[in-house]
């Protein structure tokens, strides 16, 4: 996620210098046709406003609906964050010593503490799980080696993390640790946090229509290369700078909404899954009292991933 207001030269430079090239020569190579070789080769601007409105209604709903994958995919994370907060506030007003046995503060700490990493490992392993990161080594610190060595050989393993809390909360309500009433609030927390990991990966198999986006590029593509040739009668030598300056707007337009129907690769412009895991583990770590906590991820050139 770029945090800057204004993208920088450089970044636009990377993004769209091959496009650039491309309609220079293309621009150049009409232009020459016509002007030097005289070729008959210019066309009238009929047919070539009819077609770019029809790429300009595409591209727009392309655009339209890649940005609402990505606003979907950010809400869900922030749903996330909001649901893990509530998880750990129940764990910690929820989970209090069984009156029937002798239980001292520190058990009661041991158990706050697995619940809560539990959340913890569950948040980036759904980040992993959607970048298709294998980086599970680095979940290490937030589980038992026996659960994390039986976690690796689950396929989905932020599935299998959700599971293991349900049934630590089934053993925990039957120690009498919490009433029935308080077993069914954190029962319901895991439900909405099983619900925001199937939105998220919806999101992720599901991909952006093909008929819809192939459409947009095929008729952006063809509006760009017919271009010139409307252009070249008026403009004469003009039709190159004027060429390659329409058809990077619409070039630009059809690559934005490329990159924005794709909110957890890692791209530049995704759901920032890393930074928002982050603040997650700072948060939680912090309800336990600890004082070691870890750093805000840091943007990278203005870029949040």
């Amino acid at each position: 996620m770029h945090l800057r207001e204004n993208i920088p030269l450089q970044v636009i430079v990377r993004f769209s210098w091959k496009s650039v090239v491309f309609l220079t020569v293309w621009s150049s190579t009409v232009a020459y046709l016509y002007l030097v070789l005289q070729l008959p080769i210019n066309i009238t601007y009929l047919p070539l406003g009819t077609i770019g409105i029809a790429a300009a209604f595409m591209v727009g709903f392309r655009n339209n609906a890649s940005y609402d994958r990505y606003w979907e995919a950010r809400k869900v994370w922030g749903a996330v964050v909001n649901d893990s907060r509530t998880w750990a506030t129940q764990v910690l007003s929820f989970v209090t010593p069984n009156h029937e046995k002798e239980l001292d503060g520190q058990r009661i700490s041991q158990l706050h503490r697995e619940l809560i990493y539990r959340q913890i490992a569950w948040v980036h392993a759904l980040c992993f799980h959607l970048r298709r990161l294998e980086k599970w080594d680095a979940l290490a610190p937030f589980l038992n080696p026996k659960e994390l060595t039986w976690l690796k050989d689950r396929k989905n393993k932020p599935t299998q993390l959700l599971r293991v809390q349900a049934e630590r909360l089934g053993e925990l309500s039957s120690k009498g640790f919490f009433d029935s009433f308080r077993h069914i609030a954190m029962a319901r927390t895991v439900g909405t946090l099983y619900d925001s990991q199937g939105k998220c990966e919806r999101i992720k198999e599901t991909p952006f229509p093909r008929q819809y986006a192939e459409s947009s590029r095929i008729l952006v593509w063809i509006f760009v290369l017919l271009m010139p040739f409307g252009f070249v009668e008026d403009f004469g030598w003009l039709t190159i700078p004027f060429g390659v300056l329409a058809g990077e707007a619409f070039v630009a337009m059809e690559a934005v909404g490329e990159l924005t129907e794709h909110p957890f690769d890692f791209l530049d412009t995704d759901v920032p899954m890393l930074a928002l895991g982050r603040t997650i583990e700072i948060d939680l770590r912090e309800m336990l009292d600890e004082s070691s906590l870890p750093e805000p991820v840091k943007p990278i050139d203005n870029v949040l991933l």
